[in-house]
This record gives C-alpha cells, sequence and structure tokens, in this order.
C-alpha cells in the first residue's frame, strides 16, 4: 500500500494518507479509505444478486420490467372508480336530502303565510 492517495472527487494526487480532508475540495476522505479497505470478492456481480438488491440508478432490462411495473397494482384504477362514484353517490343522496328538507321549509311558510293572509281578511283591525 502507498502511503499517499489521490482525491476520488477532484483527483488531487500525493494526499498523505492520514489527512481526513482533500486540501484542494475539502472532500471527506474517511469513507473512501474505508471503501478502500474493503475486501474484494471475486463472483459478485450484478446478476448474482437478488432482484431486489439492484443498485440505485440502474434500471432492470428483459421482459420481466413490463410485467412487473404492470402488476404493483391492477385493481387500482377499479378502486378508484369505485371510490369515486361512491363520493358521487353520497353528495347527491345529501343534496337530495337538502332539497327534501328545503321544499319542507318552503310548503311550511306557504302555509302560514296563507293562514296570515286569511287572519287578516277575516280581522283587519289586528294590524
Amino acid at each position: 500500500m502507498s502511503s499517499e492517495l489521490t482525491c476520488p472527487v477532484c483527483h488531487f494526487e500525493h494526499i498523505p494518507r492520514d489527512r481526513d480532508s482533500c486540501p484542494q475540495c475539502d472532500s471527506d476522505l474517511v469513507c473512501f479509505k474505508l471503501l478502500d479497505a474493503l475486501p474484494d470478492f471475486p463472483g459478485d456481480s450484478l446478476a448474482d444478486l437478488p432482484k431486489d438488491a439492484q443498485p440505485a440508478g440502474q434500471q432492470e432490462s428483459g421482459p420481466d420490467t413490463d410485467k412487473r411495473a404492470k402488476s404493483k397494482a391492477p385493481g387500482l384504477p377499479v378502486v378508484l372508480v369505485v371510490i369515486i362514484l361512491l363520493i358521487i353517490a353520497c353528495l347527491l343522496g345529501y343534496t337530495t336530502h337538502r332539497f327534501s328538507a328545503i321544499q319542507t321549509l318552503v310548503q311550511k311558510l306557504n302555509t302560514d303565510m296563507v293562514l296570515v293572509q286569511d287572519t287578516l281578511h277575516k280581522n283587519p283591525t289586528t294590524i
């Protein structure tokens, strides 16, 4: 092992190993030292990894990609349509109830108005 390293960010060379940051770009070199200290295992490749352990930023390719994207939520559109229809049915029921309540109130007011008019016609001096 050499006693100097190169900054992986700015490629500044001849940095002493005991430094924790790059003198040029001030990048933290501790994590890169730890990565360099890890042993290299031959045979580990993306093909050996399970499907859910793919590195971030790399997308799968092949015929399974379309199936997996389509099968994540096959019933989602149906569920959304059912929810929207239920909301519409509830709103229609509520407005029907409110309109019937308003109609009852208007009928009561009309009845009261007729009673007041009859009372005034029978006895005009009660005003």
